[in-house]
């Protein structure tokens, strides 16, 4: 059974786009599954269902959409721990490593003013294409804790590229970095509705650019999961010495994904008051 299954993920793997998408359709019809997926290009595929669409660079990933995208979108915000901020229409979103954007849909449909980074080319456009009527505007650089240009391990097609060098990367290449406090004075943005982190192992680093920034955040949700580095090292420890100094406290945690949520103390009381 196990040599059959290998044989047709082969197979599979193996088939061209038009192929694989036609399939999968045929396959999505007869299960009565709502969603649908076109090519695009080589590593772009536009998924639909009766009344959302997405675009997405991993084909395999068409799966995540199979009772409708906004399930899926609403699923990842729930692992973010979206669902449980207070925000404020007309406030900042801050994604880093947004990848094609699903949590801009929501901060939209929130009314919120989105801010991807994405360092990869295919995603970032994708992420245009899903959030900013593909016009470029996310970010194609790596906020960390000094603005510059560093190497890129880079693995996009399992979504695992970082500024650490990990085990098992496809390419190295150059890309520049910006910290979060250059960002915000350029922008002239003063205050953050939520700040999203995830930006595999780097994490620390990240909140280390931001130190003028974090306290104007007022959430910031972070993956903290066991990412960083050839020993896949977990980062919860370095996040929450640095945010508990800043004046956050943990708000929830989600220990599948190893993502954590922080409200700053100060802005929660100034708003309640």
């Amino acid at each position: 059974m196990g040599l059959m299954r290998q044989l047709r993920h082969t197979i599979i793997r193996s088939m061209p786009n038009p192929c694989f998408c036609a399939a999968t359709n045929l396959k999505s019809s007869l299960q009565r599954r709502k969603h649908r997926i076109k090519p695009a290009g080589k590593r772009q595929f536009l998924i639909t269902d009766s009344h959302d669409s997405l675009w997405i660079t991993e084909r395999q990933r068409h799966s995540r959409y199979r009772r409708g995208i906004k399930h899926a979108v609403n699923e990842l915000a729930r692992i973010y721990h979206l669902e449980s901020m207070d925000v404020l229409p007309g406030g900042v979103f801050i994604d880093c490593g947004a990848n094609i954007g699903e949590l801009g849909l929501w901060a939209r449909a929130k009314g919120l003013d989105y801010h991807a980074f994405e360092p990869e080319p295919d995603e970032a456009r994708c992420c245009d294409l899903n959030n900013y009527g593909g016009a470029p505007e996310t970010r194609q650089c790596g906020l960390w804790n000094q603005t510059g240009e560093m190497k890129l391990y880079s693995k996009p097609e399992s979504a695992d590229s970082s500024l650490i060098e990990f085990k098992k990367y496809s390419q190295v290449r150059r890309i520049n970095t910006l910290t979060l406090d250059d960002y915000m004075s350029q922008r002239g943005i003063n205050q953050v509705e939520v700040l999203k982190v995830e930006a595999e192992g780097g994490e620390p680093e990240v909140l280390q650019g931001a130190r003028n920034t974090l306290p104007r955040c007022k959430y910031i949700t972070v993956d903290c999961g066991p990412e960083r580095g050839t020993s896949n090292a977990d980062t919860l420890v370095e996040v929450r010495e640095i945010l508990f100094e800043a004046g956050f406290q943990m708000k929830g945690t989600n220990l599948n994904r190893m993502t954590v949520l922080y409200e700053n103390q100060s802005l929660a009381c100034t708003r309640a008051a």
